[in-house]
């Protein structure tokens, strides 16, 4: 049983040829001259912040120290760690305290 494909409507069509209008416009722009120019200009750049950049060759880079020099911990979580010293976060729940695996009844 062969289905019949209903025709596009006006605006599908309209879309489509716009779609493929901007898809060609996008291969014209994308050439090997393009492509060159575009290597030219990033070669320029890298050169112009040359000066700025940081020589690697005399340094060492880890990616992990082993924690010896930790990020600065957020101010909310330092806020957290004290209201729990001082009590105001219990780290067991009321709940969790009157229940206890013995008190649980065992399944059949």
């Amino acid at each position: 049983m062969k289905r019949n494909k209903k025709a596009e409507s006006q605006a599908i069509k309209r879309l489509r040829v716009r779609l493929e209008k901007h898809i060609s416009e996008q291969d014209e722009k994308i050439s090997p001259e393009a492509l060159q120019e575009q290597s030219k200009m990033i070669r320029a750049v890298l050169a112009r912040n040359a000066p700025s950049r940081v020589d690697l060759k005399d340094k060492t880079l880890r990616l992990f120290d082993k924690n010896r020099h930790p990020a600065k911990e957020a101010k909310a979580t330092e806020r957290i760690r004290e209201l729990i010293k001082m009590g105001y976060f219990p780290l067991r729940t009321s709940f969790e305290e009157e229940t206890s695996v013995e008190d649980a009844p065992l399944e059949p």
